[in-house]
């Protein structure tokens, strides 16, 4: 169990942005994403199993290429490590719903 009392996966986070993606290692499959995006995404997904109460968080570039598609709400800002504050949205989904997007809760 993460810290939150989920079971299983801990959080998501979405950033958009450039990207690399880097070959290291002797063997082809060794591959990574880099760059400030990825790592924002790593930090925002952190930041979601641990301390924040929605489990898919959006860095704020994401969450205006989304708003009019996606139930979003305001979070308290990430303090990350290239940025100061990262202002960050949680996606609302209802859990066991057929249509979870459509089912809104609340952030807490």
């Amino acid at each position: 169990m993460n810290r939150r009392g989920r079971s299983g996966p801990g959080g998501w986070g979405v950033s958009t942005g450039r990207v690399t993606l880097s070959h290291y290692g002797v063997r082809s499959e060794n591959i990574a994403v880099v760059g400030a995006s990825a790592n924002l995404a790593f930090e925002l997904a952190r930041a979601a199993t641990r301390r924040l109460p929605s489990s898919i968080v959006v860095c704020q570039r994401t969450a205006q290429l989304v708003a009019d598609s996606l139930p979003l709400c305001a979070l308290a800002p990430v303090e990350t490590k290239a940025q100061e504050s990262e202002r960050v949205f949680g996606l609302q989904l209802g859990i066991g719903h057929r249509d979870p997007v459509r089912t809104l809760l609340p952030c807490r």
